[in-house]
């Protein structure tokens, strides 16, 4: 035992002396966040000075016994332990900041990319296509490139100001297109089988007073048809009526001549009842919808072009027979003619087309020849009793010759009428002359019409009975029907649109947008979503000026050819098309003096209105500036770094601070040219306003800036997309050296996700070579900053393709699809230690587990383990052990039956998945499909916008 009572081998370290502490052994392993660069504190100082004062190399100092704290001596010494305690502090935090994994402020982050050549991303502004609408009666219009429009922000938003990306000529009549609603009817006569081609015919107007049974004769010059009405609809949006003709021609009954010259006037089948049933049409789409739901609304929009520079076209697109550049043509050799060769155009196949249809007669009187009622006349015995009947033979009839039942003034000279014999066949006539006459016959007497038949075709007064007459019925009283144009039943879709008119001055290049009722969305195998529109933009890649010559009384009509076909079908009575289309990006225009030169070098000038806007680009960066500097009127060039650069280049560089200032600077005079002297001879224009907050929805930029003269109002009908935020801290502290392994050439595989990391506007990306079935190609998932989204038709998916086209091998196949999501749910209970409260501990393990698994955490194709999520929740001060009852994730693709079985799922496992998988992009071999085999990459995160996936307990 020691004097202290220590065991032996146990020394407390109260009998030692005062020892040398410092300076402390340095040493980091690789891959920590953070260096430990302190060389000793203010104890280890202090001890380490004490501890010198006994030494023997400082002899002088050893009549200083004391070692009280007191002491002005030892005082001064732990002042100066002190001051070592701060110095090494600052040191250790100047050592943090000098590498990009532990540096700790922006700012750093942004000077040591600096010296690799990298610049933080500043942002990109968002992308959005306008639809303008000219006041009526407005002349033609140029909207110009810059005119602005601002969005009506939502409850804590600001409004957000875009600009035009091009002129824009806009006209009145292309406000909203409609696709072509009707055609001509083509009513044919089947001369084989004496029939019609169609069951269904359509007539102007809403008061036909057709009704069921009633006859409908078809002239097809010369050669005639009856047919019977079956049901009768009118139409009072489009002011027509639907006739569906009898399957095979019904003869009435004898009775049926009590109708009236007109018929009755509207019969029930006319009305359209209002009335629902108990829950008709309001029904809740059942949760099994979803499975039919959701593959058709996750289909994306067909991906455009980025401009019209990229549209290309043969010369048989160019020059096809139909195509709007032959009228252009000819206006240019004849320019007299020019301003109404249109309007001449549109008429001129009227009647072009040859149509064996003559007319359609409606026939008002259903008549029976005069003595079809005549009873027979008895013969009488000797003993005056009936023996027998004697029929009346046929008197005063003749094949050129009729006499009906009553007289009959709607009949007209020279109207057709269909007699139908006793067989059920019939014969055609027209009247030469209709006299009313006095008739007395078959023991009959009466008014009767007189039918003077030409040609003389009727057979019925043959015979020697009148029992013919009897079973005719004679169909007269013709009035001509005017037939409407049928509507044309086919959805919207494809490549190509024809419109409701003839249009003008349609060039290839513009972009339209389509709008509609989606038709391609089932709830199930045999019924569609009613009610659902779509949205989406396509380009116009030629225009044909087309009329169909096989229908009577066609005209000409603009036929839209695109550039890609349309993703979705629509029904064809709800599609509009905005017309007067133009692409815009976020930003403001700013005009700005920026100062005088100076003749200096490095002058360097503040933009006064940050942040500068940057648009997607397909460059290296992915960005490019709006920035654009003169120099006396003299336009100056950016360029990256003054290495390079002559003594006489107009040139200059930007920097960025911290703070989003960009500065301009100008080159020495042997490295670039300095600015002249002058006074306020350095001017700039510019565009402020950057990041997410320009991704706005759909409709909500309505409010113009800019109104040229006719600009009646702005929409934009399909949301704002591609807005990302600066670069933070952590994002630049791993993009920097991904800046320097592609080198701007994408060669390997892993450069097109190297690459794609540092484009602006990419969050993540992944690379990999996979087969779709035909060909090997470089599958690219890509996610937005943040998550933002990134359609199909914005700037950013076009540009990153065209960059990595430009920046790789032009042959190599690449596919670029965005991330797919699995969203993780966790169910925990967690015990807390004793003097802490479940209210407080609870908020801070949700905050832990949204950083941990939320999308800067993670990456494309990582698994989620159960340990990190224990070792998550246990990290949080106050806790003192967690119990994780469940661990599992839900897929992008999921189905209505996956989310059905979801409780159960959850419920059944014995215990939580010990791993959450998520993959990289593979090949589907259950799909047929080329286009759909590959699956992009996925990425497993917790999502803040969907809370009940993170559930949490206290255990008790």
């Amino acid at each position: 035992m020691s004097n202290c009572g220590c065991a032996p081998g146990q020394p407390c370290g109260c009998c030692q002396g005062t020892q040398v502490l410092t300076p402390r052994t340095i040493s980091n392993r690789p891959g920590l966040p953070a260096l430990t660069y302190r060389v000793g504190t203010q104890g280890t100082f202090l001890e380490t000075m004490k501890a010198r004062l006994s030494s023997a190399d400082y002899p002088a100092l050893a009549g200083l016994r004391t070692r009280e704290a007191s002491d002005p001596a030892i005082a001064l010494l732990d002042a100066w332990a002190c001051v070592g305690d701060v110095l090494t502090f600052y040191q250790e935090r100047i050592a943090n900041e000098g590498y990009v994994r532990t540096a700790t402020e922006r700012r750093s982050v942004l000077e040591l990319a600096n010296l690799v050549g990298y610049r933080l991303r500043p942002g990109v502004a968002a992308s959005v296509y306008f639809a303008y609408t000219l006041e009526n009666k407005s002349l033609p219009v140029v909207v110009p490139a810059g005119s602005k429009a601002q969005s009506i922000p939502d409850p804590g938003e600001t409004a957000q100001t875009f600009e035009t990306s091009e002129d824009l000529e806009a006209r009145v009549e292309w406000n909203l297109l409609k696709p072509r609603p009707t055609r001509p009817q083509r009513i044919d006569y089947n001369y084989s089988e004496k029939a019609l081609t169609t069951d269904t015919v359509y007539f102007d107007g809403t008061a036909t007073k057709l009704n069921p049974g009633d006859g409908l004769l078809f002239d097809f010059n010369g050669t005639r048809l009856l047919r019977h009405v079956k049901t009768v609809k009118a139409d009072y949006t489009a002011q027509r009526t639907q006739v569906i003709l009898q399957e095979t021609a019904q003869p009435l009954a004898a009775a049926a001549h009590a109708a009236t010259a007109f018929g009755t006037a509207f019969s029930t089948t006319h009305m359209m009842s209002s009335t629902k049933g108990d829950g008709d049409g309001q029904g809740v789409i059942p949760l099994d919808a979803l499975s039919f739901l959701a593959p058709s609304l996750s289909v994306p929009a067909t991906p455009q072009l980025a401009s019209a520079a990229n549209l290309a076209r043969s010369v048989s697109q160019v020059f096809n027979a139909s195509a709007d550049v032959h009228p252009q043509l000819l206006s240019q050799f004849y320019p007299l003619a020019a301003a109404y060769f249109y309007q001449a155009w549109a008429v001129s196949f009227l009647d072009y087309a040859y149509s064996p249809l003559t007319a359609v007669y409606a026939m008002r009187v259903i008549a029976n020849p005069f003595g079809y009622t005549a009873n027979k006349t008895p013969n009488f015995g000797s003993d005056n009793k009936v023996t027998s009947q004697s029929d009346w033979s046929p008197s005063g009839e003749g094949a050129d010759l009729l006499f009906l039942d009553t007289f009959y003034g709607s009949i007209s000279n020279g109207s057709p009428v269909a007699i139908q014999a006793p067989d059920g066949t019939y014969t055609y006539s027209d009247v030469g002359t209709h006299t009313e006459v006095a008739r007395s016959a078959y023991g009959l007497n009466g008014k009767s019409s007189r039918l003077d038949l030409t040609p003389s075709s009727w057979p019925g007064y043959t015979g020697t009975t009148i029992d013919n007459l009897r079973k005719t019925l004679v169909y007269a009283g013709a009035e001509r029907l005017g037939l409407a144009q049928e509507p044309i039943p086919d959805d919207v879709k494809g490549s190509q649109i024809t419109l409701d008119d003839l249009y003008s001055d349609f060039k290839a290049g513009r972009w339209i947008i389509v709008t509609g009722e989606r038709t391609d969305v089932r709830i199930n195998a045999s019924q569609t979503l009613p009610g659902l529109v779509g949205t989406e933009l396509a380009m116009i890649a030629g225009v044909l000026q087309d009329v169909d010559l096989t229908l009577a009384g066609d005209t000409v009509h603009t036929t839209l050819t695109l550039a890609k076909p349309l993703a979705y079908t629509y029904k064809r009575s709800t599609v509009g098309l905005y017309g007067n289309v133009v692409k815009a990006t976020h930003g403001e225009t700013r005009n700005e003096v920026l100062g005088g030169g100076n003749a200096g070098p490095l002058q360097t000038f503040v933009l006064k209105q940050p942040p500068l806007t940057y648009v997607s680009a397909p460059s290296v960066d992915g960005i490019a500036s709006t920035l654009q500097v003169r120099v006396n009127e003299v336009l100056w060039h950016e360029a990256r770094g003054l290495a390079g650069l002559g003594p006489r280049d107009r040139a200059y560089l930007t920097r960025t601070d911290n703070e989003g200032k960009t500065s301009v600077v100008f080159g020495t005079g042997d490295q670039g040219l300095r600015p002249p002297t002058g006074l306020e001879n350095i001017a700039a224009v510019y565009r402020n306003g950057i990041g997410k907050s320009g991704n706005v929805k759909a409709g909500q930029i309505s409010l113009l800036a800019s109104k040229p003269l006719g600009v009646k109002a702005v929409v934009n009908p399909l949301r704002a997309s591609g807005g990302a935020d600066k670069d933070t801290r952590d994002q630049a502290r791993w993009r920097a050296p991904l800046a320097t392994l592609s080198l701007d050439r994408l060669v390997s595989v892993q450069d097109y996700a190297d690459f794609a990391m540092t484009f602006g506007g990419i969050g993540k990306a992944s690379a990999t070579r996979l087969t779709d079935g035909v060909r090997q190609l470089v599958e690219i998932t890509i996610a937005g900053v943040d998550d933002i989204p990134i359609d199909q038709s914005s700037d950013l998916y076009a540009n990153i393709q065209k960059a990595f086209r430009t920046y790789g091998d032009p042959y190599q196949p690449i596919r670029v699809d965005v991330r797919e999501l699995r969203l993780l749910v966790i169910n925990a209970g967690v015990k807390v230690l004793p003097d802490y409260l479940w209210v407080n501990v609870k908020p801070k393990i949700q905050a832990a587990l949204l950083d941990a698994f939320g999308f800067e955490r993670r990456d494309l194709a990582q698994p989620v383990y159960l340990s990190e999520v224990i070792q998550t929740i246990q990290g949080v001060v106050g806790v003192a052990y967690v119990d994780v009852d469940a661990l599992d994730s839900v897929p992008e693709g999921v189905t209505a039956d996956d989310l059905a079985q979801l409780s159960t799922q959850l419920q059944a496992a014995d215990q939580p998945h010990a791993r959450i998988p998520a993959r990289e992009a593979w090949v589907d071999p259950t799909q047929t499909d080329p286009a759909k085999r590959i699956r992009a990459a996925q990425l497993t995160i917790l999502s803040p916008a969907v809370p009940d996936t993170l559930n949490l307990k206290e255990l008790t």
